[in-house]
């Protein structure tokens, strides 16, 4: 039985055979505690802030084009979208497209509905968003309120299927599910996965009906086809790098989920291989479409960092019978590579660096950074769990004593060690930034703009943007100055894993 087939998707704390969100430690420790299976049982006695599934699954399904989103609880819980309408449209117009207004509509859940029910909300809301917009689909967002009084989203949508046009596509978004915010992606591959349809065919075959040459035909086509699986945080010029570097095997790469059209992915079942940018994100629906199409699936590290982009790219070849070419590539560009980094790496030699972000991200960066010349003085990961464990122990081999924090947004924390160690400069996660930059640290973002980090070209990118930072950080400085953190002083002479208990 596949996980596909029930209405909701596990949890990766039952999923996964670990996950935590909550250590302070070194590496060595770090994977000692997780196959001892101490890291699950780890908690914090005091949080400051945590993050919502329904966030991240907003990233990746507001980019869906042709779509209208119902948010079915408090109308507050879709007042994030506002903040998104910027970047969607941002991407939408770098891929040569014509951006369009998000279109959502929310249930507005009343302290009444929270006693009384909200489905019959919830129906009258979906035939609405098709009579008045008319989409080619309708994505229909579970929040807490809902689920704790047992709405049945699912139902619902089985009930007014017929008389809608547009595709319904449930997902369960609930944050008070589970602390582990990463549950997100999984929540919206389920939905895709059980409601559009991802294939021309049903049945995932090329056709029994067809001549030989036909057949022979379409195996070649196929050969030749890849899935790119994107997310959220990988930038537009990232997705152009990635895809440079798979176009030179004469591959054909189309790219999925984000930003791709509900019927898009009628074509997922035609590509040879899927291809996965980071080991946590895909492995769900990855492992789905293997399941239900037999295409294989490639996961295997971030291309973050020069040698981890030439071992992806080495690693991707070989699935493909492609090696010898793609190591023909690979020479060819690292040595125009190095040589370009080569004015930023006397600069940056010696500098001291804190990388926050997401588990598989600190990593990679913090190999991109070593390769530079720069001394990592800590990483800080937003949680960990099983399919890390492989890049977290050839990292533990370089850096076994390297202290490595797990914590989703817990600020007090970051400040205490950042306070700590005083690095030169900082990458940081969205949101974290700006608390770096309090204590007159440079803090560079570890995704989002117009820029690259993944491939040769965010190697180079990542070395230049770093330089200029340090340069000139008289920002940070004028900023530390006139600002005053909430945190009193014995709170910095505290170990900052003060909080967390067995």
């Amino acid at each position: 039985m596949s996980y596909f087939d029930n209405k909701v998707a596990p949890k990766r704390e039952h999923r996964l055979n670990f996950v935590g969100s909550a250590f302070g430690g070194n590496a060595c420790e770090l994977l000692s505690c997780a196959k001892e299976g101490c890291l699950k049982n780890k908690k914090r006695s005091f949080t400051q802030a945590t993050a919502c599934q329904l966030s991240l699954v907003l990233g990746m399904a507001l980019t869906m084009p042709d779509t209208v989103f119902v948010i079915h609880g408090p109308v507050g819980c879709g007042s994030q979208i506002h903040s998104s309408n910027f970047q969607v449209n941002s991407g939408t117009k770098a891929r040569g497209k014509i951006p369009k207004p998000l279109i959502w509509l929310s249930t507005n859940l009343t302290e009444k509905d929270i006693i009384n029910g909200g489905e019959s909300k919830l129906n009258k809301t979906i035939l609405e968003a098709d009579k008045r917009y008319k989409p080619k689909a309708i994505i229909v967002m579970n929040t807490c309120s809902p689920s704790m009084i047992g709405d049945d989203i699912d139902e619902v949508v089985r009930n007014i299927q017929k008389d809608i046009n547009a595709k319904i596509i449930p997902m369960h978004c609930e944050g008070i599910k589970s602390p582990i915010v990463a549950n997100a992606y999984d929540t919206y591959y389920h939905g895709v996965g059980r409601n559009l349809d991802l294939s021309k065919d049903s049945s995932g075959n090329i056709g029994e009906n067809n001549s030989r040459f036909q057949l022979e035909g379409e195996v070649h086509k196929k050969s030749k086809i890849v899935n790119l699986f994107n997310f959220g945080s990988l930038t537009y010029p990232d997705e152009l790098e990635i895809k440079r570097l798979l176009e030179t095997l004469d591959l054909k790469v189309r790219v999925f989920p984000n930003f791709a059209h509900p019927n898009d992915f009628k074509k997922l079942s035609e590509a040879a291989l899927n291809i996965s940018l980071c080991n946590v994100h895909d492995d769900y629906f990855l492992t789905f479409l293997k399941e239900r199409f037999n295409i294989p699936y490639f996961i295997h590290n971030m291309p973050v960092g020069i040698k981890n982009t030439s071992e992806w790219f080495i690693e991707v070849a070989k699935q493909l019978n492609l090696e010898k070419k793609a190591k023909e590539i690979v020479l060819a560009e690292e040595q125009e590579i190095f040589s370009a980094i080569e004015p930023y790496k006397k600069i940056l030699k010696g500098k001291r660096v804190l990388v926050t972000g997401g588990v598989i991200r600190v990593v990679s960066d913090a190999e991109l950074l070593h390769e530079l010349g720069c001394e990592i003085v800590s990483i800080r990961a937003h949680h960990y769990d099983s399919l890390s464990t492989d890049l977290y122990t050839k990292f533990n081999e370089k850096f076994p004593d390297l202290e490595i924090s797990v914590a989703p947004n817990q600020v007090f924390e970051l400040i205490n060690i950042i306070n700590r160690y005083r690095p030169d400069i900082c990458l940081t996660h969205a949101g974290a930034g700006v608390w770096v930059s309090k204590l007159g640290i440079p803090s560079l973002p570890l995704f989002g703009g117009p820029h690259n980090y993944f491939g040769y070209k965010g190697s180079y990118d990542v070395a230049r943007r770093m330089t200029k930072l340090l340069r000139n950080p008289s920002f940070q400085h004028k900023l530390q100055a006139n600002t005053d953190l909430p945190y009193k002083k014995e709170w910095y002479n505290k170990n900052p894993f003060s909080y967390i208990k067995e």
